[in-house]
């Protein structure tokens, strides 16, 4: 099973050479000040369509390019990953459909169709978008290409945590946002890829969408009630037969949940500090370690920042309250 790991973060890794960004994996001086530990950010906020999510779409596609397919493909998404999904897709000369939900921000659909995909706004939440997108994949007889529940995807996000260990195979602690699991799930695969001591593998999530959370706490996945999330990157429930689930109970020691003052805070704070626009997803992380630290493990902390596609006018208001 590690063999396989192994062999698909490096087949990953090979297909994303000169696709994605090697992003910095930088200390964060200012936070380390706080505690006496050693924190260091991921920036993934800086990658190509300013989130991780390339990685694994790229992948993907590419994988079906390898298996003889020549597109469309059709995606759902609340905007990172369905602007993944349109940027790869066009690179390939494919098309691309994108279904979000009507509660999607208005700057990610944007880019998405900039990006050339035919964009469908269907279900007024993300779970009614996903099931849509089920339907009308089969209906129109074209690949679905899940956020998390692939295993090509999963591979994709799991050169996150790979590049993390080379920059520094010492680290006690990761930190990272999970929804549905695809960016949890691959750094898990790749802490099982790694010949280095393993660090300590934690999760952050939305209070208010707390799916991953209450289905590890009851063993199996769950479907729960949700209220509204600024991030809207890892909203919604997860897939009844999600692989993604096993993983990360598997290889997480736990998911710590965050209130959305304290999302917001950590965008702010990773702007006045690190003078970074960093989306609300993309600060989840952060928002663990800044306001529930008593709940995690310390020592050397690397804290992924999974994206950056947050509307300058939502950062100024922020900023002004």
């Amino acid at each position: 099973m590690i063999t396989d790991h192994v062999h698909a973060i490096r087949s990953a890794a090979g297909r994303l050479d000169g696709i994605v960004r090697r992003t910095p994996f930088q200390p964060a001086n200012w936070l380390s000040r706080l505690d006496g530990d050693q924190v260091f950010l991921k920036l993934e906020n800086l990658q190509v369509t300013g989130a991780f999510k390339i990685r694994g779409a790229a992948n993907k596609l590419h994988v079906l390019k390898e298996q003889g397919y020549a597109g469309p493909v059709l995606a759902v998404s609340a905007g990172n990953h369905g602007l993944a999904v349109a940027v790869s897709a066009r690179s390939l000369g494919w098309t691309a459909a994108v279904v979000v939900p009507e509660s999607a921000a208005r700057y990610k659909i944007e880019a998405i169709q900039n990006a050339g995909a035919e964009l469908l706004k269907i279900g007024a939440g993300y779970d009614e978008a996903e099931a849509a997108a089920h339907t009308l994949s089969a209906r129109r007889g074209i690949p679905f290409i899940s956020p998390y529940n692939d295993e090509a995807i999963i591979a994709g996000q799991a050169t996150i945590g790979m590049e993390m260990l080379e920059a520094d195979p010492s680290l006690d602690v990761i930190l990272a946002p999970v929804g549905g699991g695809g960016l949890l799930a691959g750094i898990t695969w790749a802490l099982d890829a790694a010949s280095a001591s393993r660090p300590v593998l934690m999760g952050a999530q939305a209070k208010n969408s707390p799916g991953m959370y209450e289905s590890l706490k009851a063993g199996r996945i769950v479907q729960v009630a949700e209220e509204p999330t600024i991030a809207d990157g890892i909203a919604g429930n997860i897939e009844s037969e999600s692989q993604t689930f096993e993983i990360i109970r598997r290889g997480v020691r736990g998911v710590v949940l965050v209130e959305e003052s304290e999302i917001r805070r950590a965008v702010v704070e990773l702007y006045r500090e690190e003078s970074m626009i960093v989306e609300p997803t993309g600060a989840v992380a952060l928002a663990a370690w800044r306001y529930h630290r008593d709940q995690l493990p310390g020592g050397r902390v690397g804290i992924v920042v999974s994206g950056g596609n947050l509307d300058p006018a939502t950062l100024q208001d922020w900023l002004n309250e």
